[in-house]
């Protein structure tokens, strides 16, 4: 609730004398003036009021939460009321606060009176049209709080609100059990901000797939009026993740290369610089330029987190990914959503760290669109056909393997030249092994590339992948939809592998 957010710097921090309702003198942790940061996750949206001199209906707004977000603008103008009030024993504020029961709390006018004193013992300067950071625990009465403390914020003068959002969708899975520990016990975040948080042996009917399509209702969330500012979901045994900001998904692609591009600089483990990168095959290229551009060792190798294990083993390689949505470290040779999850958050919040009051944070997108600037943008989707004919989607793949025997550089497909066509095969650095047959590519001169593969052939038929890649170097380019971007490529990949003939599928399953 509020007084913990005000009071959740450490004891360290700058002090001044403030004077309670009692008139007893007290020490507060830190000045209004000086909060910066709810907690170590700086994601914020705000609410702004308008001239608070100027009568009209008041306004009622809701506390944030993962299912309920505020408006972020209050469009009409708030009403003043002036309520008389007497002082309450024992109300002094201490290092770490007002520490007193809920029940204690919640007396009429005890929140009320707290919160007034604090904005009647600073200088009106200090306040007035300035930002106040509000957030809270989730726990009982923390909606009532947090009403309580805007309209006496905006009785004050205080011009914004900054209210912390933030999501993480354990999907029913495994990482459930530890979100709670590391995002609300250890990061401080409401504990209505982790959804389908409890580990169920049915994934709670659903999918537990964190794409676009199987984590639809927190895409959703994300993408509605005033989403979170940030979104994660990790998958049933939580080694995948998936990244997003307010309306904005970010790419299993991107989201390695923007982990390793800045991690030497906000995340300690890699404080030296990582040892070296590497993706699996069809992953786009944007990690291979974060390679170039920072001087490290890069790997491509095929699809199968063994590859990169061996890479790890020999001290090669510190982190990988692949578009997959699985990205690690060698801090545990593995892929690890929730390490993800946190190098994303310290990325953010190191981008934050220097802002001063009243200043746009840095967001999601913006991380994303800087790394374009710098870079380039990999635009890149995949098609998924799952459970399609394993004898139709075998035949589709023969015929791409005899078109790619009789390609040669400088074929023509449409308006692209090609660089080579190949079937994908890899000698492993460490051991000497080799695999072939990985995925058939066409890699063209302007850096396009396509990519098929086949996944789960089975009794349950096959899953045929169809990955689509295109560099733009071009930052007036990058905002374009990606879908619309790659088109013409899509439109080339299907027609080239006469994917509905073969598998008689006229829509993918999934598009990430």
């Amino acid at each position: 609730m509020a007084l913990k957010s005000l009071t959740s710097m450490p004891s360290s921090s700058l002090s001044r004398k403030f004077k309670n309702s009692n008139a007893n003198d007290s020490t507060f942790s830190h000045p209004i003036k000086s909060i910066s940061f709810l907690n170590p996750i700086p994601l914020f949206s705000s609410i702004s009021f308008k001239n608070a001199s100027q009568v009209s209906p008041s306004v009622t707004v809701k506390a944030s939460s993962a299912s309920s977000s505020p408006p972020t603008t209050v469009h009409q103008e708030l009403k003043i009321k002036t309520v008389p009030t007497q002082p309450f024993e024992g109300q002094k504020t201490g290092t770490s606060g007002l520490r007193k029961k809920v029940k204690v709390f919640m007396q009429e006018n005890y929140l009320a009176n707290w919160i007034q004193a604090l904005f009647d013992s600073l200088p009106p300067e200090d306040y007035k049209n300035g930002v106040l950071v509000l957030g809270g625990d989730g726990r009982y009465f923390n909606r009532e709080a947090a009403q309580i403390i805007i309209k006496i914020a905006a009785g004050n003068g205080v011009g914004k609100v900054l209210v912390g959002m933030f999501i993480f969708d354990a999907m029913h899975a495994v990482t459930g059990a530890y979100a709670k520990p590391i995002f609300v016990d250890k990061l401080g975040a409401s504990p209505d901000s982790i959804s389908n948080g409890v580990p169920l042996e049915d994934f709670g009917h659903g999918h537990p797939d964190p794409n676009l399509t199987y984590a639809k209702d927190l895409v959703d969330i994300l993408y509605g009026d005033n989403g979170p500012d940030f979104g994660a979901a990790s998958d049933g045994d939580g080694d995948r993740n998936m990244i997003l900001g307010r309306a904005f998904f970010v790419t299993p692609s991107d989201s390695v290369a923007i982990i390793a591009a800045n991690a030497q600089e906000t995340i300690p483990y890699f404080k030296t610089g990582p040892k070296g990168l590497a993706r699996s095959m069809p992953t786009s290229g944007a990690l291979d330029r974060v390679a170039e551009k920072l001087n490290l060792p890069f790997y491509e190798v095929p699809t199968g987190w063994k590859f990169f294990g061996n890479l790890m083993d020999e001290g090669k390689l510190s982190i990988c990914g692949e578009e997959s949505f699985g990205t690690g470290s060698d801090h545990i040779r593995e892929k690890d959503g929730i390490w993800a999850v946190l190098a994303w958050l310290s990325i953010i919040a190191y981008r934050n760290k220097d802002k001063k009051l009243g200043e746009k944070l840095v967001s999601v997108s913006d991380v994303v669109n800087e790394h374009w600037a710098t870079y380039g943008r990999n635009f890149f989707s995949r098609y998924d056909y799952e459970e399609c004919e394993s004898e139709g989607a075998n035949k589709m793949i023969e015929y791409l393997r005899d078109l790619v025997s009789k390609s040669k550089t400088g074929d023509k497909y449409g308006s692209y030249t090609l660089q080579f066509a190949d079937d994908f095969n890899y000698t492993d650095p460490v051991d000497g092994s080799v695999v072939s047959k990985q995925g058939v590519r066409f890699v063209f001169t302007d850096g396009s590339r396509i990519i098929f593969r086949l996944s789960g052939t089975g009794s349950a038929g096959a899953t045929v992948r169809v990955y689509i890649e295109q560099f733009e170097p071009d930052a007036s380019k990058h905002d374009v939809d990606a879908q619309t971007a790659l088109k013409p490529l899509i439109d080339l990949a299907l027609s080239t592998s006469k994917l509905k003939e073969f598998t008689g599928r006229e829509q993918p399953t999934v598009i990430t």
